[in-house]
């Protein structure tokens, strides 16, 4: 069976780690056009930081793939 697709919420704002959440010192400073922290759009779970021209994945939060590009 399928699984329920979703999309990814990007934002620039402000730089977290995906892993655990909190700021990353060494990405932090970086141009705000360039990185971008990428959230599932269903439950908001972060799932990268950087630049991604296309990404699939499945969120460890909700299960829903996650498809962007």
């Amino acid at each position: 069976m399928d699984k329920p697709i979703t999309s990814v919420e990007e934002d620039s704002s402000a730089l977290y780690c995906p892993t655990c959440g909190k700021p990353n010192d060494q990405i932090s400073n970086a141009d705000d056009e360039i990185f971008k922290t990428y959230y599932c759009l269903n439950c908001g779970k972060a799932l990268g930081v950087g630049i991604f021209l296309s990404l699939k994945v499945v969120c460890p939060e909700c299960g829903m793939l996650v498809v962007m590009g």
